[in-house]
């Protein structure tokens, strides 16, 4: 038997008997409904109060709907404000809950509050800070009294410069009083969470479970989360790159010998120019920073939820390879090349205030 706000509606295997209801005439209408009624027609009433949530019902209708309607959703779905923006499912055995549904809506940049912060070391990394400050001042001072701040291709140390300033440490210092003042007055210990028990256990259970059957991941031109079974992720991994026109599979042997050949590359070129004076010794150090130091570009997918059917966007992230500095080098040059032409978008921030100022 299904329901709703008018009462009993029979469903298909009901329909094959017969029921009697009363005829409805003006005298029936007219009748006070019996004490039972009131009872059995309770849940489908109106809630009466102001505000939001007053003309849902109290009950939840079967069937399939959409569980973020604003018609049928819980109150604490929109308690803190975010829009949820929903989960692809793209797996076949992949059933979340509201509250795993809840989680996941809130996109995988979400960051969840477990406990209140720690303020017992706010001032961790504050003697690293006056160093690196002191280490500007001495290394950006171009003549006696003039800076000049010069970041470009610097490799990260531990270096500590045998000259210290007294504006700096006065600066710093009264930078450390006055946040340690902010966290005293205006830093309150707050018990509250921005997620509730069930999201809580719900996230801490796809945290647990990551990658073993069903793997959740962003989805091409962000459209939220896309959740798919771990071995369509892998036949979809593989697909593409079984396609030999693309991609040349390397044994171990192969791939230490195309890493060799790289890094010798790399250095005769940096050698060449370095020689002739179009790069200095700084630049050098930083375009082989990662002739030792490198890690192997991974290969993943996002899916791509527009396309019909639904494929995979490769991605190789190649954050620390051997051409990673290189690419930053080149990079930082062509910026100042393509800036001076306007049919070029620097980037996708650019074509936003396009649009806006047009």
């Amino acid at each position: 038997m299904a329901y709703s706000s008018s009462g009993p509606i029979p469903l298909y295997q009901d329909q094959g008997q017969q029921r009697h209801y009363p005829e409805r005439s003006g005298l029936e209408q007219d009748r006070r409904p019996s004490q039972s009624n009131k009872k059995r027609f309770q849940s489908f009433e109106k809630r009466d109060k102001p505000g939001r949530g007053a003309g849902r019902p109290n009950s939840k209708p079967s069937g399939m709907n959409d569980p973020y309607d604003l018609d049928i959703a819980p109150l604490n779905v929109f308690e803190n404000q975010v829009i949820p923006v929903g989960i692809h499912n793209l797996s076949k055995s992949f059933r979340p809950n509201m509250a795993t549904i809840r989680v996941l809506s809130l996109g995988t940049k979400f960051i969840p509050k477990w406990r209140d912060p720690n303020l017992k070391h706010t001032f961790k990394n504050f003697g690293d800070f006056n160093r690196r400050m002191q280490n500007s001042m001495f290394f950006s001072e171009t003549s006696p009294g003039t800076y000049q701040l010069n970041n470009k291709f610097h490799l990260k140390t531990h270096f500590v410069s045998p000259e210290t300033f007294n504006e700096v440490n006065e600066f710093c210092w009264l930078l450390r009083d006055g946040i340690s003042d902010l966290v005293e007055k205006f830093i309150k210990p707050d018990s509250t969470s921005n997620l509730g028990k069930k999201e809580k256990r719900a996230l801490h259970k796809l945290v647990t479970e990551k990658n073993r059957v069903h793997v959740i991941n962003d989805t091409d031109k962000n459209l939220g989360p896309a959740n798919a079974d771990k071995s369509d992720v892998i036949n979809e991994c593989k697909r593409q790159l079984y396609d030999v026109m693309t991609y040349s599979k390397l044994s171990f042997a192969e791939m230490e010998s195309f890493i060799r050949k790289c890094i010798t590359a790399l250095r005769n070129t940096v050698n060449r120019h370095f020689y002739f004076g179009n790069c200095s010794q700084k630049e050098k150090d930083f375009l082989l920073s990662n002739v030792y130091n490198y890690a192997i570009p991974h290969f993943y997918i996002i899916w791509k939820i527009l396309k019909n059917p639904i494929v995979g966007r490769p991605i190789v992230a190649g954050y620390k390879w051997i051409f990673t500095p290189a690419s930053i080098f080149a990079g930082h040059f062509l910026k100042e090349f393509y800036s001076k032409f306007d049919s070029i978008l620097n980037d996708s921030l650019s074509l936003v205030k396009l649009l806006e100022n047009s």
